[in-house]
């Protein structure tokens, strides 16, 4: 059976608060992402200061900012195409990902 390589991509945009929580969710997974990929959507907030001091600490977390909003599925989309993995997983910026979720679902996506 083949192991995916797994994509998380996030949209954001002005839910810097949030970030924290769901990257941290996301890196400390018993089986993480490959990837953790975010795309400001030409946040006013905080959120790209706060994502430069999580990247120098989450390996595997990369972002990208762009320069005018688009809106979710835009950021989606984008997220999607710079995207290096198998299979995408796309979480908001202010959900929570339990522990344990990945190891759970990716075998059985691996499976089918």
């Amino acid at each position: 059976m083949k192991r995916l390589q797994l994509s998380a991509v996030i949209p954001n945009h002005n839910h810097g608060a949030f970030l924290e929580d769901v990257v941290q969710d996301l890196a400390s997974q018993t089986r993480p992402p490959d990837e953790i990929l975010v795309v400001d959507d030409a946040s006013t907030d905080d959120s790209r200061q706060r994502l430069a001091r999580l990247e120098r600490r989450i390996p595997g977390l990369r972002w990208v900012a762009e320069r005018e909003r688009g809106g979710c599925n835009a950021a989606v989309n984008r997220g999607a195409g710079l995207a290096r993995g198998d299979a995408l997983f796309l979480v908001a910026a202010d959900d929570r990902v339990l522990p344990g979720f990945l190891e759970r679902a990716l075998p059985l996506l691996e499976a089918h």
